[in-house]
């Protein structure tokens, strides 16, 4: 899960959007969907989705699958706003 957590970083960061290392998730995706507003509901889902299993009790491989074909289906362009 962590994995893929970094992979959605390093596509933002692609895509222009200023990654450091010490952004949460809640900042990141915050910054991620005042740049890249027309996959605001993608993204959203993907931070939401990626909280729930990192923070949360436990999760299933099902879970931590859906995940990762959210983080691939995300599309950016870079330099969109």
């Amino acid at each position: 899960m962590l994995a893929t957590w970094n992979r959605f970083r390093r596509k933002l960061k692609r895509a222009g959007l200023e990654v450091p290392p010490t952004r949460g998730p809640l900042d990141l995706g915050c910054a991620a969907m005042r740049r890249f507003p027309r996959q605001a509901r993608a993204i959203q889902g993907i931070v939401d989705l990626y909280i729930e299993l990192r923070y949360g009790a436990g999760y299933t491989p099902e879970e931590a699958s859906r995940l990762r074909r959210e983080v691939r289906r995300l599309k950016l362009h870079k330099g969109a706003l």
